[in-house]
């Protein structure tokens, strides 16, 4: 691997690396370091030689135990550690003057050392998916956080009043789980806010200001399908479009949407942009004609992925033909047939087995399963 010692921005992830690599520490101009999706198990003190570092993603790791010596980066904006084993933040974190943006989302935290809510030109914080049992009250001292995301912890108290009384700066609140929590001591307004996509922001203020309101937020929407494909692969959009309507024919309350809704004279793009919004299952037909596609690569699929983080949009993906998902990010979503084993190629009858599959797992979503 050559990396070159002038390099403001590289990106080392889905590599397989149990280390950094020694001539990482040698870039000392670098500014953007992606490590995610690898196998590091710690953050070494070198990485303190990154002086102009400014975004650094290490999410997707086995990460336990952050060394002070890593957070000797003064110029550090963007610090990125979802989907690692991160049991507690060591004080140093204060270092971090200029952080901007922390990612802490799928870890093990309980709380957050009193030093974080010192970070005042923290703008976004995510927390979710931790074991907090605790609401971290320092977060009131931080003026300047815009977006929080709090979703799938068991707040056993959570302070409606307090958050619209002293955190004003405060623009986007996400706290949407797609499981219903079962612990009995779960506060209830925490509880409620889990239930609603997106931005509950005015979810919070109706609890507080008129909670009679915050229920009919709450009524469900009729659950929307949006089909991701390249027209290479419209074959398999058409046998996927059977199995939707033999679930419709069955009774099961959707509707699904492709491109061949369009019609003429429609503003294409904002079509396609506005059936992902309504998404709440999206189903990626996965092929190398898919993965080569430009727009779904930078329109469909970002905001997709998007979707499935703040909403809990489903994530569907039936591998049509063989090829490299695994290493994109469709590759932390479990497909429903082995990306070894796509639907090209099949006898007939293990081609429908698929689309039972596919079939099952959109039933047990509709019915209120995961």
């Amino acid at each position: 691997m050559e990396i070159p010692k002038n390099a403001a921005k590289l990106d080392l992830s889905y590599q397989g690396l149990t280390e950094i690599p020694q001539e990482v520490f040698a870039c000392k101009n670098l500014k953007k370091l992606n490590l995610s999706h690898n196998k590091l198990k710690v953050l070494p003190k070198e990485l303190s030689q990154l002086k102009f570092l400014k975004n650094l993603d290490v999410s997707h790791n086995e990460i336990k135990v952050l060394y002070a010596k890593s957070f000797d980066l003064k110029n550090l904006e963007i610090l990125i550690l979802n989907y690692n084993k991160l049991k507690q933040l060591p004080g140093q974190i204060e270092q971090l003057s200029k952080l901007k943006k922390l990612s802490l989302a799928n870890n093990l935290l309980e709380e957050l050392p009193d030093v974080v809510f010192t970070l005042q030109n923290l703008t976004a914080l995510d927390i979710s998916s931790n074991r907090f049992k605790l609401f971290p009250f320092g977060l009131f001292n931080i003026k300047t956080l815009e977006k929080l995301w709090l979703g799938k912890n068991i707040f056993n108290e959570f302070p409606s009043e307090g958050m619209l009384r002293e955190m004003t700066g405060l623009k986007y609140l996400y706290c949407f789980s797609a499981a219903k929590n079962s612990i009995n001591s779960v506060d209830n307004d925490y509880n409620i806010l889990q239930q609603i996509k997106g931005n509950s922001l005015d979810a919070l203020r109706s609890l507080v200001e008129q909670p009679q309101k915050t229920t009919s937020m709450l009524t469900p929407n009729k659950k929307h399908i949006f089909i991701n494909y390249s027209h290479r692969d419209t074959e398999y959009r058409d046998e996927i479009e059977v199995s939707l309507n033999v679930l419709k024919q069955l009774a099961y309350k959707f509707e699904f949407w492709s491109d061949t809704k369009l019609e003429g004279g429609d503003v294409w793009r904002k079509e396609i942009e506005a059936a992902i919004d309504r998404a709440s299952i999206a189903i990626n037909i996965v092929s190398r004609y898919y993965m080569a596609s430009k727009f779904i690569n930078e329109v469909e699929l970002p905001a997709i992925l998007k979707k499935a983080k703040n909403e809990g949009t489903l994530v569907l993906t039936v591998v049509a033909r063989k090829c490299l998902f695994t290493e994109g990010p469709l590759g932390e979503f479990q497909s429903i047939n082995e990306p070894n084993n796509p639907i090209e190629g099949e006898a007939p009858s293990a081609q429908q087995n698929i689309y039972t599959l596919l079939e099952t797992r959109i039933k047990k979503f509709i019915n209120g399963g995961k």
